[in-house]
């Protein structure tokens, strides 16, 4: 059947209609896809064509509710086919409008004002449409053909122009930024460029004329997506290759050789049978934000802030120069272009310009309004909040494959962060679906003095089967990414580091998750594996002495030979790595923040000094002082008992701080991008 503007503008029935919709509920997530690996920004493209694949029933369930009322609207108006597709298209643009007011308004006001907001956008949406239909139905009885082709087509294409606008500056809705005017600082040429292909194919097809048939292919041309990157040279000097596997929010206590629990995560305990075990290992600061400057540069992050300023020369930098071919998967939206972090990598990908699928925010929305149920039905995973570790591992191999020569990647997964919502298989057989707390409303809870309560313990008990369920999910994908290597012959020479930026608290010392003013062991005590290539003949083993991930950098450069970091807070590990130098009675510094204030934790152990600094005036307004091998906890403050101690690590913290004021590069920083500030939101960092 050829589809000849007759039959475009002919009248329909209702079950038409439905299908209709159906069809555009298809279309309209392949142009999402289309346009996501148009862009060449998307995380993982595999990992985003199973996204379709796993949401396309959900779309369809949300195209086949506005096909009913389509339908319905078909028997009073008698739609024409470009009538019903611009209805769908009309319809889907407000669903999406929807979906974000309702997250918002139950984030902020409760259920009763999120359905008020509603049933005022579908009495708008009811006001335009029926406002478009009469004028589209006068258009029809007064002008010709070619005037309903051109009417149908300036719908659609505003339709699609108006999606387009929507998936970039909806979060201006979500966060709530004051005002409506400030989401057209967003459109951009690729927003007026596709509007007018859409407005220009609809045209087109309207009027069925060979012209049309040409801007059709040069559309799809122009759509396609970009070629690969040409293969990486191998290096003249063969180095081996370097792995940096960053689990974020991975507890110290929940490695299972850590805590001494068969079976918890036996990937990752047959990964440090090879390895170079740290058992006192911490990061740098208490969250992401405080903890990557000093992993990927060895600066703190009161010397780089954020974003990284150009005189932060990272890892990636360093090895670049050395010859390597240099890749960067990063999930968490902190680690991102957009902050600094993909300076040295020939390839760096990231989610903060990954555009969204329609359905996900609908979904995300269920998940605010019924937590618990939309996880038990699967409706909500965290898929919905960041790439899977699966996904970063697949591309993860893919960049080893692509690069013949010298290697270096950099993986950072989110799995362990929450809202903690791992793949069913992987809880207990005993899991409670009952007991179900959002990790936000979990998050609340800090500082409150609720956790401790007997009738809160179920909730807790279930947030944390959670947690180890995501734990044990991304083991798995860890001894996938470890049997890749091995499979195309890369893992033995590979020098492979394996840590977390932060640890998570569950109730400890009436905390919840991780930032914050707090800098608990339970927070900055964080797993760190070291494999070395085989060849170099160092032998695994469990190493005591006091580490910090700010030594990844120097000891990094240490062990392959090359220059060292003249401005590195951290230290080289090779000497104790090769047996050269013992173990040594170093203190180690973490940084976290709270309002108005600086705090400071100083490990040497056994004692773990903490300080308190009014930000401004830098004086000391709270110490606490505690012995690690006696009170793990750190429950009981021994500064008193202690005070020679507690005098000296304060020196250490006093000299640590003076010589981050020396350092300090200029701050960069400016307006946080609203599609990172989004994604940061959703993951709880961000306080609406």
């Amino acid at each position: 059947m050829s589809l000849t503007p007759g039959r475009l503008f002919s009248p329909i029935g209702p079950l038409a209609a439905f299908f209709v919709t159906l069809a555009v509920g298809v279309a309209w997530m392949v142009a999402e896809l289309g346009l996501t690996l148009a862009s060449g920004r998307a995380l993982v493209p595999a990992h985003l064509v199973e996204r379709m694949f796993e949401l396309l029933p959900w779309q369809l369930a949300v195209f086949a509710a506005i096909g009913l009322g389509v339908a319905v609207v078909n028997r009073i108006f008698r739609l024409t086919l470009a009538g019903a597709v611009w209805w769908a298209l009309c319809c889907g643009s407000f669903a999406f409008l929807g979906e974000a007011l309702l997250e918002g308004l139950l984030r902020k006001h409760g259920a009763g004002t999120a359905l008020l907001g509603l049933l005022a956008l579908t009495l708008a949406l009811a006001v335009v449409s029926a406002s478009v239909l009469a004028v589209g139905r006068r258009l029809g009885e007064r002008a010709g053909r070619a005037a309903r082709g051109f009417f149908a087509g300036t719908c659609v294409g505003f339709s699609v122009f108006f999606l387009l606008w929507m998936q970039h500056s909806i979060m201006f809705i979500r966060i709530w930024e004051p005002g409506l005017v400030g989401l057209w600082q967003f459109l951009t040429p690729t927003h007026f460029a596709m509007a007018a292909a859409a407005a220009a194919l609809a045209w087109a097809v309207a009027a069925l004329t060979p012209a049309g048939r040409a801007a059709a292919v040069a559309a799809l041309v122009w759509l396609a997506p970009a070629a690969p990157s040409p293969r990486a040279d191998a290096s003249p000097a063969r180095r081996p290759d370097v792995l940096v596997l960053l689990i974020d929010t991975l507890r110290f206590d929940h490695l299972g050789v850590n805590a001494g629990i068969e079976g918890l995560t036996p990937e990752l305990d047959a990964l440090a049978a090879e390895s170079v075990r740290f058992t006192r290992g911490y990061s740098p600061g208490n969250f992401t934000k405080l903890a990557m400057p000093g992993i990927l540069t060895s600066l703190p992050y009161r010397v780089v802030k954020t974003p990284l300023p150009d005189d932060a020369t990272t890892l990636a930098e360093h090895l670049k120069r050395a010859g390597y071919s240099t890749y960067g998967i990063s999930a968490n939206p902190y680690v991102t272009d957009a902050f600094g972090y993909a300076q040295g990598f020939d390839r760096f990908l990231d989610p903060s310009t990954v555009n969204e699928f329609l359905v996900e925010g609908l979904l995300e929305a269920a998940g605010v309004a019924l937590p618990g149920p939309s996880y038990r039905a699967q409706i909500v995973t965290s898929a919905l909040y960041y790439a899977p570790a699966a996904a970063v591992r697949r591309r993860a191999l893919e960049f080893f494959d692509d690069s013949p020569g010298p290697t270096f990647v950099y993986l950072q997964t989110m799995d362990p962060h929450g809202p903690y919502l791992p793949p069913h298989r992987y809880l207990p057989a005993e899991f409670e679906f009952g007991d179900f707390e959002s990790y936000y409303a979990f998050d609340a809870l800090k500082g409150r003095g609720l956790m401790a309560k007997p009738e809160y313990a179920p909730k807790l008990r279930n947030i944390r089967e959670r947690y180890r369920g995501e734990v044990r999910f991304t083991d798995d994908e860890v001894g996938a990414l470890v049997a890749g290597l091995r499979e195309n012959g890369r893992w033995d020479e590979t020098l492979v580091i394996v840590l977390s930026d932060h640890g998570e608290a569950f109730g400890e010392k009436d905390w919840a998750g991780h930032s914050g003013d707090n800098i608990s062991s339970t927070l900055v005590h964080v797993p760190f594996l070291l494999k070395p290539p085989r060849s170099w003949g160092i032998a695994p083993r469990v190493e005591t002495s006091a580490v910090s991930t700010y030594d990844v950098l120097p000891t990094v450069l240490s062990l392959l030979e090359l220059p060292a970091a003249e401005t590195a807070f951290g230290r080289d590990l090779g000497p104790l790595l090769r047996g050269e130098a013992p173990g040594e009675a170093r203190t180690v510094v973490s940084f976290a923040y709270g309002p108005g204030v600086d705090l400071y934790s100083a490990v040497r152990w056994p004692w773990k000094l903490d300080v308190t600094l009014d930000r401004r005036s830098g004086e000391r307004t709270e110490r606490m002082l505690y012995d690690l091998r006696s009170d793990p906890g750190e429950l009981t403050d021994v500064a008193s008992a202690h005070p020679e101690v507690a005098r000296e690590l304060s020196v250490a913290v006093q000299a640590w701080r003076e010589r981050e004021d020396r350092a300090a590069l200029a701050d960069v920083g400016g307006e946080l991008d609203p599609v990172v500030r989004e994604q940061l939101r959703k993951l709880g960092y961000i306080d609406e």
